[in-house]
């Protein structure tokens, strides 16, 4: 969360997988969040980074796909 921008994310993992996502102020990952859900993409391969930075979860994922 970045409270000086109002931004909130909460990102719910279970079995290394993105089941659900609460965005509030920032909400450009959205789709890609979603897409996650639904193909139930195993994220392992980048879940510190989400832990890390969760405010930015495209760029992440391009850089991982690297």
């Amino acid at each position: 969360s970045d409270n000086k921008r109002k931004i909130y994310r909460n990102i719910l993992i279970a079995d290394n997988k993105i089941v659900g996502a609460i965005l509030v102020g920032q909400t450009d990952d959205a789709g890609i969040i979603n897409s996650l859900i639904n193909s139930r993409t195993k994220i392992s391969f980048w879940l510190s980074d989400i832990s890390r930075s969760p405010l930015d979860m495209k760029k992440r994922l391009l850089l991982s796909q690297c």
